[in-house]
């Protein structure tokens, strides 16, 4: 769990470090937002977006119109649950708009055969203002 954990941390640093420093001189400040998504697709803990679970293994997670009004957003996600390292997180596509609301798609896949399951888990979204 330890390892997870600063794996995590260590991958919001880099991804942070990696937005800003193309736009730092015009940006004012990082913002995120972070949550957890139940296996069923109900947000556990967070605000600022919706959750939906479109299918097996697949989620979607929505942002209003403007949540992203000057950048594009960078996503982090990892499994959750009895056994988080039975599959693998992927964000498979984001859509973003800057005067419209904006999707990230969320698939899990099993490590053994690549079949999607079903799983919780956490993402931080991050973007410069």
């Amino acid at each position: 769990m330890r390892s997870n954990n600063l794996l995590h941390a260590l991958t919001i640093v880099a991804t942070a470090t990696c937005l800003a420093m193309p736009i730092a001189a015009h940006a004012q400040a990082i913002s995120y937002t972070s949550g957890v998504i139940n296996s069923d697709g109900s947000t556990h803990w967070g605000h600022g977006f919706t959750s939906q679970h479109l299918g097996t293994g697949d989620y979607q997670l929505s942002f209003s119109a403007g949540a992203f009004p000057l950048h594009a957003p960078v996503f982090t996600c990892s499994s959750l649950g009895l056994n988080p390292n039975a599959t693998i997180c992927v964000i498979r596509k984001i859509i973003w708009h800057t005067t419209s609301p904006s999707t990230a798609e969320i698939k899990f896949y099993a490590r053994t055969d690549g079949s999607l399951q079903d799983n919780s888990f956490d993402f931080t979204e991050m973007t410069a203002n």
